[in-house]
C-alpha cells in the first residue's frame, strides 16, 4: 500500500494527475473538517476543486454521489482511525 497523502510519494503523483487530484481533494476535506462540519467541509472541497480544475469533470458529473461517499469515508476514517482497522474485525493470525 502506498501513501498518497500530501507530502508523500510526490514523484508517483507527478506521473498520474488523477492520483494527484484525488490526494489534493481528500487533503482539503480533512483540513476543512477540522474547523467545520464534515458536510460543509466536503461541499467546500468539491466547489474549490471544480473551480481549480481538480477532478473537475468527475465532480461536476457526480457531485451528489461524490459528496455522499466522501462524508461516509471521512466518518469511517474518524471512527476507525487511519489504520484502516474496522471495529469488530479480528486480525488474521499468520503462521
Amino acid at each position: 500500500m502506498l501513501n498518497i497523502n500530501r507530502g508523500h510519494n510526490e514523484k508517483l503523483k507527478g506521473m498520474c494527475k488523477s492520483l494527484k487530484d484525488y490526494s489534493e481533494y481528500t487533503a482539503r476535506v480533512r483540513e476543512y473538517a477540522q474547523v467545520k462540519p464534515v458536510e460543509e467541509a466536503v461541499e467546500q472541497a468539491i466547489s474549490e476543486c471544480i473551480q481549480e480544475g481538480i477532478m473537475a469533470e468527475f465532480l461536476k458529473q457526480n457531485r451528489a454521489e461524490a459528496k455522499q461517499v466522501s462524508i461516509y469515508e471521512y466518518d469511517e476514517e474518524s471512527i476507525c482511525g487511519r489504520s484502516g482497522k474496522r471495529p469488530g474485525k479480528r486480525a488474521e493470525k499468520r503462521g
